[in-house]
C-alpha cells in the first residue's frame, strides 16, 4: 500500500479541486460501515475508511494509463478450436476501460500486476510474437476493439464489461496450466489470471471512479 504523506486537509482540498470529493465520500462511508460490521470500533472504522479512501482516490498517474493501454497488445493465446479473434477483441476492449481507471486507481493497478510497469514492458512482450501475429493483433485493435469500446463506453462501461466477462472467463477456464510454455504465454496468462481474480475490484472501480475518467462523447 502506498504511504500517503498528505494531511486530511490536503487530501480533502485535492479531492475537492479534482471534483472527486462526492464520490470519495460515498466510498469512505461504505468502507466505514464495512469496518464497523467487521467489529472495529467507531474510531478504528473512521480512520480505516479514511485511509482506504485516500489509497483509492489518488492523483492521476499518466504512466499507468499508458501501461494499461499497452496490455491490449498482449492477449493470451487460447487453445486450438477457440476463437482467438473474439477473445482478443474482448481482451483489448476491457483493457481500454482499465487504462482509464488504472490512471487513478492504485489498488486496481496492484491487483492487476501493472503497478510500476511502463508501456514499454508490454510493447517488448508484444514483440516476442511472430511478426504476422503482431500485425494481426494490431489490426484487430484498430479495426474492431477500439471502435467497439468507443461505441459501448457511453455513458458507462458496465455493458461492455458484462459482454466481455464471460468470454474472458471461458478462455481462462479452457487454458491448461500444465501445457503453458514460453515466456509470452506464461506472462500473458498471469495477467489474465489477475484480471479474472480482480473482476469485482474492477466493477467497484467503475462504480466509484468512472465519472471522473470517462472519455468525452463526440458530438
Amino acid at each position: 500500500m502506498t504511504v500517503m504523506l498528505e494531511s486530511k486537509i490536503e487530501a480533502t482540498h485535492r479531492l475537492q479541486r479534482s471534483g472527486q470529493w462526492n464520490a470519495a465520500s460515498l466510498y469512505r462511508d461504505r468502507e466505514r460501515l464495512k469496518l464497523r460490521a467487521d467489529g472495529n470500533t467507531r474510531a478504528e472504522a473512521r480512520e480505516g475508511a479514511w485511509l482506504a479512501m485516500t489509497e483509492r482516490f489518488q492523483p492521476p498517474d499518466e504512466k499507468a494509463f499508458r501501461a494499461a493501454g499497452a496490455v491490449g497488445y498482449c492477449p493470451p493465446k487460447v487453445p486450438n478450436g477457440k476463437d482467438q479473434r473474439a477473445f482478443t477483441t474482448a481482451w483489448q476492449a476491457t483493457w481500454i476501460v482499465i487504462s482509464r481507471l488504472a490512471e487513478v486507481d492504485h489498488p486496481l493497478r496492484v491487483a492487476l500486476g501493472i503497478d510500476g510497469l511502463t508501456q514499454m514492458h508490454f510493447f517488448n512482450l508484444h514483440l516476442m510474437l511472430p511478426i504476422d501475429e503482431q500485425e494481426q493483433i494490431e489490426s484487430w485493435l484498430i479495426r474492431e476493439s477500439e471502435p467497439l469500446a468507443d461505441e459501448m463506453l457511453h455513458p458507462r462501461p458496465e455493458p461492455l464489461l458484462e459482454w466481455a466477462e464471460p468470454q474472458l472467463r471461458e478462455a481462462f477456464d479452457s487454458i491448461d496450466r500444465e501445457a503453458i510454455d514460453g515466456d509470452y504465454e506464461c506472462m500473458t496468462f498471469e495477467f489474465l489470471e489477475r484480471l479474472v481474480d480482480a473482476w469485482a475490484l474492477l466493477e467497484e472501480s467503475c462504480e466509484f471512479l468512472w465519472s471522473d475518467v470517462r472519455p468525452e462523447e463526440e458530438e
